[in-house]
């Protein structure tokens, strides 16, 4: 190969220039005999201009910043609220946020309010200033698309930075990302970021700057976005140590942890300022979610199926999800029987890319706690994949080899075929992003009315009932309103109020003074309640009359089902216990109520009857009795005091050890908090166990 071919091929890859042994120069490392590049061909296709695909971007995020929906309260309690006190001087305040346990980092915050303080010199209005900072949020997403979209078009080819591009502006679950006030938006970011960097091998590897968006990325965002640098890093590294340079690879990781450093520094500095105590919030982070214990932990605020990301995903990027999820076997086919890669770069290299994907997929999948935000810093991870797939297969059907069955096919029908199936997944995107949006647009726009003068004027509250968890943030609400809560069916730990006190307290005072009532384990605080007579505005959902006439028409449904087609009963035959106020038994037997004066009560000496023994039963196999509360049916139960069969007293199934398990730990866990007698109540007590005991026990034979 002489000089111009060598340079061609380093040109087309986007490789550093490699020396006569094709494996270092003075730029950077690429081991050619692992890393071979393909044939270089003549360019498909001319580069796309950076700008355009910006502004393409923008375009898409400017309407999402504008009509998507909040989905997630976290959102709006964990950083519009704070957003707004830290501004507008009000705000509600999590638990996460008291100094007690300060899981939130201050400088995410601070970050926002900076670009809202901008938008409030445009406008007083609050909501002007929250649509401010979501457009901000879009255009930044945008230029970090651009980002890797370039560096897509020059590590693999135009094609693939294409279909990406289709696949990141289609897809439901972008358009929500995209302007998220949420940290799993802002790792999303630097997740774009971090990979242009590691995947832009020009003058280079970009080590220490891959390390540092994703450094940024898992401190000021969330600790767990680093996960996804593992697979990059690991390939960079051992890029290098073939060189047999120790000294190269100990600086580039110095320098990536010397940056990433520098942005944890910032972050203890302004959250120090804040909580008025050093605080290193990502270890919190960490040290909540994982090592706090069964009390406390992500799993008290619900947790989901092991499937729940392959339903959700499924929903937010339809055929894209498919695609990703084929990328390794797909890329891994092509190798064994073609022994290339169709998308511009090695196969290791394509299939490097592919793993993060995969990686975060399985570490949240395991986890008990399950939200969709969670996936957001993959979402590039999974656009990517599909795209490699998509890419692929594209150019296996493309082929015009008539030896080989898919080559005889008709290259018009090939053409229909592709752009049906392109036309579809895109129409199922936009078609769910509509209908989200026109299903939950609702809580931007109900409070608009309060902005009137007749509302808007004197010191009020706003109350919110069942539906909190829909409240949009006091950016939409007037100046002199507060957002109180009323008692609802909701049982656990709602937000307080910021501080708000103005003099001899110093700066935001409600970001270091402990707001009462707070605590770590979703327990509720009566406190966070207000009275109905304090509320001058209340919000609560009405039904709409057709969904009356749904439950109706159910109703008389089921009634007609359950007439026509009646269960048969089961009866169980059980003797009836015998009862000492009756003058004779259903069992036959005669009884005597010893005579006595009203008030006066002589102990009388009654055991009770041996429990009649069941056959063929097993505590572990005991299916639990189905209990309803209705009138008719072999299981009914209803109110009131009657004669009770001595064997039905305890009744044990296969829950019985789950239970007595939770039980225990918690008496262990919380000793007399969650279980004591009384010293005067004793004896009764001790009677009480003796009773239960008795036809629990087995004596050997």
């Amino acid at each position: 190969m002489n000089t111009e071919q060598e340079q061609q091929l380093n040109d087309t890859s986007g490789l550093a220039p490699l020396d006569k042994a094709g494996t270092k120069s003075k730029e950077g490392i690429i081991p050619s005999k692992l890393y071979k590049q393909p044939k270089p061909k003549p360019p498909a296709m001319a580069p796309i201009p950076a700008l355009g695909v910006f502004y393409g971007f923008l375009l898409i995020n400017a309407l999402a910043a504008v009509f998507s929906p909040i989905q997630d309260c976290d959102e709006v309690f964990n950083y519009w609220e704070p957003t707004h006190y830290l501004n507008r001087g009000s705000g509600l305040q999590t638990w996460e946020y008291s100094p007690e346990y300060s899981i939130r980092s201050w400088l995410y915050i601070v970050i926002h309010a900076i670009i809202g303080k901008f938008g409030s010199l445009l406008s007083s209005r609050p909501s002007f200033e929250f649509y401010f900072i979501r457009l901000a949020l879009g255009a930044i997403c945008a230029a970090c698309e651009t980002r890797l979209f370039s560096a897509i078009c020059k590590t693999f080819n135009p094609k693939v930075a294409i279909m990406f591009g289709i696949v990141m502006a289609c897809s439901p679950g972008m358009f929500h990302a995209s302007v998220a006030y949420l940290p799993s938006s802002f790792s999303m970011y630097t997740t774009m970021l971090g990979m242009a960097a590691f995947g832009d091998w020009r003058g280079g590897l970009k080590t220490s700057v891959g390390m540092m968006w994703f450094g940024i990325g898992a401190i000021v965002g969330w600790p767990f976005s680093g996960a996804l640098m593992i697979p990059l890093l690991a390939e960079d590294l051992a890029l290098s140590s073939m060189t047999g340079d120790v000294s190269e690879i100990i600086y580039r990781l110095l320098d990536g942890t010397v940056r990433s450093l520098l942005a944890l520094v910032l972050q203890i500095a302004i959250d120090t300022f804040f909580y008025h105590e050093v605080t290193v919030v990502p270890w919190n982070i960490v040290y909540y979610n994982i090592f706090s214990g069964s009390s406390r932990g992500p799993e008290i605020f619900g947790t989901e199926p092991w499937d729940f990301y392959l339903r959700n995903l499924s929903l937010n990027f339809n055929f894209w999800f498919l695609l990703a999820l084929c990328a390794g076997p797909v890329l891994g086919l092509q190798f064994l029987l073609q022994g290339r890669s169709a998308t511009g770069q090695s196969p290791i290299r394509s299939m490097v890319f592919a793993i993060p994907f995969y990686l975060w997929l399985a570490i949240f999948s395991a986890q008990a706690h399950k939200e969709e935000r969670f996936m957001y810093p993959a979402y590039p991870f999974l656009a990517l994949n599909a795209t490699l797939t998509l890419h692929t297969i594209l150019g296996y059907i493309g082929s015009g080899d008539p030896t080989k069955v898919v080559g005889k096919i008709p290259a018009k029908l090939k053409l229909y075929v592709v752009s049906l199936f392109m036309l579809l997944a895109i129409n199922i995107g936009v078609g769910r992003t509509f209908g989200i949006y026109s299903a939950y647009k609702a809580p931007l726009q109900v409070y608009a009315p309060l902005h009137q003068a007749e509302f808007a004027s004197g010191e009020a509250n706003v109350c919110l009932g069942k539906e909190w968890y829909r409240f949009p943030s006091s950016y939409f609400l007037p100046k002199n309103m507060r957002a109180k809560f009323i008692k609802s069916a909701f049982d656990g730990l709602l937000p307080g109020q910021f501080n708000e006190a103005k003099t001899g307290f110093g700066f935001f005072p409600g970001t270091w003074l402990i707001p009462p009532g707070m605590n770590d384990q979703n327990i509720e605080d009566l406190g966070k309640h207000t009275a109905y007579d304090e509320c001058k505005q209340m919000l609560a959902q009405q039904p709409k009359l057709f969904l009356y006439g749904l439950l109706v028409i159910s109703c008389l449904v089921w009634i007609a089902i359950r007439t026509l087609v009646r269960p048969k009963k089961h009866s169980i035959s059980r003797p009836n216990s015998p009862d000492p106020e009756k003058p004779t038994s259903n069992r036959g037997t005669t009884f005597k109520a010893p005579d006595r004066t009203p008030g006066d009560w002589h102990p009388v000496d009654f055991k009770r009857p041996a429990a009649a023994p069941y056959p063929n039963w097993d505590v572990h196999t005991a299916e639990p009795i189905p209990y309803r509360p209705f009138r008719h049916g072999p299981y009914h139960i209803t109110m009131g005091l009657r004669t009770m069969q001595w064997d039905e007293w305890i009744e044990l199934d296969n829950q019985y050890p789950r239970f007595h398990d939770d039980k225990k730990r918690r008496i262990e866990e919380r000793g007399d908090k969650c279980c004591r007698t009384a010293p005067e109540a004793y004896d009764g007590a001790v009677e009480l166990l003796e009773e239960l005991y008795a036809p629990l026990y087995i004596s050997p034979a």
